[in-house]
């Protein structure tokens, strides 16, 4: 089963993982599998996200490089 089948995902749902353990794993599959059924993900994070991790998402954006919404949505 997929994740986002497990859990119920739809288009402009916002996706929160907390806990200890299992965050980046699970962020990474739920925005690989949501971007392979064609949707437009976002993912950021209130911390740091590992170099490594970075190339498992098609981009990556370095705080500060987007001055406003606007921006972001035309990448």
């Amino acid at each position: 089963m997929q994740l986002m089948d497990a859990l119920g995902v739809r288009r402009g749902d916002l996706i929160a993982f907390t806990g200890a353990g299992g965050k980046t794993s699970a962020l990474r599959r739920l925005s690989q599998e949501l971007h392979v059924a064609g949707w437009r993900v976002l993912v950021t994070t209130t911390t740091r996200m590992a170099e490594t991790e970075l190339r498992y998402f098609p981009q990556s954006v370095p705080l500060g490089a987007i001055a406003s919404p606007q921006a972001l949505s035309q990448l």
